[in-house]
């Protein structure tokens, strides 16, 4: 299965070395346990995608995992501090492909490649005084790698967040890219995109709804995503989404199965001490699944 997975992954890198770049590949924003159901306005595990959302999270030491398909996994490393008014983190991403066989064309072994992305994220956020809005920026160096092909950008993702009690409404520009390296001469870019959050806390229920936006202008494809998080239990959360169709992947022709082809699920255990996440996500065929424990500083 691994094989068959590599060699239409290759095919994928052939057609379309863009594909490689994982800011570019909205079926898994590889990093995001959100994906799995968390939204990304949500007070816990909020992934700082919107960097002014940062002045609603606790300080903490964040790390979690994602598996994928045919051995490829995503690991990240957030922590979350204060200095005077401003807030701070920094965020280690990185993403393993695995690693890959070189043919000829006679199909006789040439050799071994790998494949993978770092991504080293500063963001600041700040409030604005006697107001419910906040701002934010997250600056990323992003470098991805795939055998002897090397692209490297700087990434700029401002954001602005208005919060009252019972909602929340956030807008980002995700990703605008200044490169520095590309991966061949046709100088293709991370598609950069557009984002709008809109949350809702139920006022009789321990529930908050969620929905975002997300438009990529260059490939022209919107994304849609409805998230809910639920306070089950004392600290126990629960965490549901689904999403549109990422890559208009085509595995199903049900409309109710494609819709059941990109559904979260998240548990979540908030203690004094840290939060404790693991989340599930279906993409076709294949689930994929995430853990991610934060250390409360």
């Amino acid at each position: 299965m691994k094989k068959i997975y590599s060699i239409t992954l290759i095919f994928l890198v052939l057609i379309n070395s863009r594909l490689f770049c994982q800011f570019t590949q909205p079926w898994s924003n590889s990093y995001l346990l959100s994906f799995s159901g968390g939204g990304h306005l949500h007070d816990i595990t909020n992934n700082y995608q919107l960097s002014s959302m940062l002045i609603s999270s606790k300080r903490s030491a964040f790390f979690s995992r994602i598996n994928y398909p045919a051995d490829i996994n995503a690991n990240s490393f957030m922590t979350l501090s204060k200095f005077k008014e401003t807030f701070f983190s920094i965020i280690f991403e990185s993403v393993n492909y695995g690693d890959f066989e070189k043919r000829s064309i006679n199909n006789e072994f040439q050799g071994k490649f790998s494949a993978n992305d770092l991504n080293l994220t500063v963001g600041l956020a700040k409030k604005i005084k006697k107001t419910n809005y906040s701002y934010g920026l997250n600056t990323s160096l992003f470098s991805s790698n795939i055998n002897n092909l090397r692209y490297k950008s700087i990434l700029f993702s401002p954001s602005i967040c208005y919060e009252k009690e019972l909602h929340k409404l956030g807008f980002a520009v995700l990703n605008y890219p200044i490169t520095i390296n590309y991966y061949n001469s046709n100088q293709q870019e991370i598609d950069s995109s557009y984002m709008i959050s809109i949350l809702k806390k139920l006022k009789k229920y321990p529930i908050s709804l969620e929905m975002d936006y997300q438009f990529f202008p260059r490939s022209r494809l919107p994304l849609v995503q409805l998230s809910a998080q639920i306070e089950y239990y004392e600290n126990i959360y629960l965490n549901f989404g689904v999403s549109s169709n990422k890559l208009k992947h085509n595995y199903f022709d049900n409309a109710l199965l494609k819709i059941a082809s990109n559904i979260g699920f998240g548990v979540i255990y908030n203690t004094n001490y840290g939060i404790f996440n693991l989340s599930l996500y279906s993409y076709g065929y294949e689930i994929i699944y995430g853990l991610g424990v934060s250390v409360l500083l």
